[in-house]
């Protein structure tokens, strides 16, 4: 039974580890679109939250009762678990906005530029410029 387990967990990281490919050069365009799509979905995972830990808490409140001695006590755990559940969902979107601005900044550096190459003409030296791509990094 151990080596079965050692050997389904030592062949899920040997596929994984050769089943990468080389990732293609991402444009402005292809890195502004992954960053919108992050932020749609950081915006889903915080409306989902928000509205989760509404309906725990309006179940929360709808099933607490009263003793004869006044105290307040909860008759379902469930509104509780939504309140968590809303919180830990609310908690999960920060990361997708984080990698959305992220993503916006590297396709903000990455610019368009003509450059000027010098070429001989007629004994005379000129710069024509052509369009190349400019990739700038900021550490």
């Amino acid at each position: 039974m151990k080596f079965l387990i050692v050997f389904i967990a030592a062949s899920c990281c040997f596929l994984a580890g050769f089943s990468q490919t080389n990732p293609s050069a991402a444009t402005k365009s292809d890195l502004m679109q992954r960053s919108r799509h992050l932020r749609t979905t950081g915006w889903i995972f915080v409306s989902t939250g928000s509205a989760v830990t509404i309906a725990g808490t309006a179940i929360l409140i709808n099933s607490l009762s009263t003793d004869f001695t006044g105290n307040y006590k909860s008759q379902s755990a469930l509104g509780g678990v939504l309140i968590g559940a809303g919180v830990l969902t609310i908690a999960g979107s920060i990361p997708f906005f984080i990698q959305a601005h992220q993503q916006h900044k590297k396709a903000l550096s990455i610019a368009a530029a003509n450059y000027g190459l010098p070429v001989i003409v007629q004994s005379a030296t000129r710069q024509p410029f052509y369009p190349a791509l400019r990739l700038q990094w900021q550490f």
